[in-house]
């Protein structure tokens, strides 16, 4: 009888290890799988900080070379017109 129970206890932890090795590897394929949504969220993230600054950037440097410079008429219809174009862009990206 100890060798039938001894198989018995056998067999049931090799269907133990199956059934764990088989949630170990759904527990893999979903963790590479939030890993590699998080990576995309990551770019979307970075992608969307990139346009913000981008939009920030010419602005702020616009702002910085006029007031070095002498304007003439032509700059300041020039640096009213961008900023008109700035302000209508982020009115958009606002809403």
């Amino acid at each position: 009888m100890e060798i039938q129970e001894l198989e018995a206890k056998i067999a049931q932890l090799e269907k133990r290890v199956a059934e764990l090795s088989t949630s170990v590897s759904i527990d893999m394929e979903w963790l590479a799988e939030i890993r590699q949504m998080l990576q995309q969220l990551l770019a979307v993230l970075e992608k969307r900080t990139a346009l913000e600054l981008a939009w920030d950037k010419p602005k702020s440097a616009l702002e910085d070379s006029s007031s070095s410079f002498p304007k003439s008429k032509s700059d300041a219809m020039l640096e009213k017109c961008v900023n008109l174009i700035f302000k209508d862009y982020e009115d958009q990206f606002k809403e």
